[in-house]
């Protein structure tokens, strides 16, 4: 990663970080005041050197996937819509082109995932309910129930507890 900071006027700064080759972020204005943040200046600062987000029509991949939504250079990134050629969609944010954020996934047989997510894993707090109406909510780490959690059968059995690791 590089960083670049730029002085703005009235000790400002802006900070950019380059993530990789051709795609940065700005990380945000330190110092500055309510006074200065909106300035011509500091607008000015704020646009140059990094790509904007933008909205764009679907497109699809060589693999059938569909996407619509948020781009930022050439990676989807903030709030967009995948389809896969299976019927599995995905609702929600994205980070270079992974889902990070919050957002839901409809698997292809019915089952749904609605949370936070990583890297396009579960991760953080979410529920999970599956087709035939057996649900888990609680913490989720890598794609794995992990930390406290509830766990519901369709039978009316329930489990409350800690989860490691997927167990």
């Amino acid at each position: 990663q590089v960083c670049e900071c730029q002085d703005l006027v009235d000790g400002a700064t802006l900070c950019v970080v380059e993530a990789r080759p051709g795609l940065t972020k700005t990380i945000g204005i330190a110092g500055a005041s309510p006074s200065n943040a909106g300035s011509d200046n500091a607008s000015k600062a704020k646009t140059a050197g990094h790509q904007q987000r933008e909205q764009r029509p679907e497109y699809q991949y060589t693999n059938g996937v569909r996407y619509t939504g948020q781009w930022l250079g050439d990676v989807c990134d903030g709030q967009g819509l995948q389809f896969w050629p299976d019927g599995a969609k995905y609702e929600g944010q994205f980070v270079d082109s992974k889902a990070a954020g919050i957002g839901r996934l409809e698997q292809a047989d019915g089952d749904v995932y609605e949370g936070s997510w990583l890297a396009d894993r579960a991760h953080g707090q979410g529920t999970y309910t599956q087709a035939d109406g057996a649900r888990f909510e609680g913490q989720w780490e890598e794609d794995k129930q992990h930390g406290q959690g509830s766990e519901h059968w369709p039978d009316g059995a329930v489990y409350i507890g800690q989860y490691e690791h997927g167990m």
